[in-house]
């Protein structure tokens, strides 16, 4: 999904657009294996990343936009979608921290901000919650980048 109609697929855009639908229960309105099958298409073969275009370098806070389009998808179509959950926890942990400083940055060579330290926490929860190792923490909604508590 685009900003506008005709508009170059996002993935950001496609979050909006998909979660949306999911939330009024209209998935049936979009072509959701297309949709899943352009977000598995962003993650590069080479740093494990998300892009949020076609053609265009990663960036760590699609591991939350593009994953939760993936993760909602998965459960909505009952399919397991060609993402290797693991090489994108490595591009988040190795290429968005940098040693000694908090927070995380969309890749190497960038500086730490509050967006995306928030959206790669967010994609990390998603690549766990899809690796099934929640551990008894909590977990991401990703409808709405919520927190939910253990049972």
């Amino acid at each position: 999904l685009g900003a506008v109609p005709w508009a170059e697929a996002h993935g950001g855009y496609t979050f909006c657009g998909v979660a949306a639908l999911a939330i009024i229960g209209r998935l049936d309105a979009i072509d959701t294996r297309a949709a899943l099958s352009f977000c598995c298409r962003l993650q590069c073969p080479l740093s494990g990343g998300f892009r949020g275009r076609a053609n265009k370098l990663v960036d760590g806070c699609y591991s939350f936009w593009v994953g939760a389009v993936v993760h909602i998808l998965q459960k909505h179509l009952d399919v397991q979608a060609p993402v290797d959950w693991a090489a994108l926890r490595r591009y988040i942990l190795g290429a968005c921290q940098q040693a000694g400083k908090g927070g995380l940055r969309d890749k190497p060579g960038k500086s730490e901000d509050y967006y995306h330290t928030c959206y790669c926490l967010s994609g990390l929860a998603i690549c766990d919650m899809n690796m099934g190792d929640q551990s008894g923490l909590p977990v991401i909604d990703p409808l709405l980048n919520l927190v939910v508590l253990p049972e």
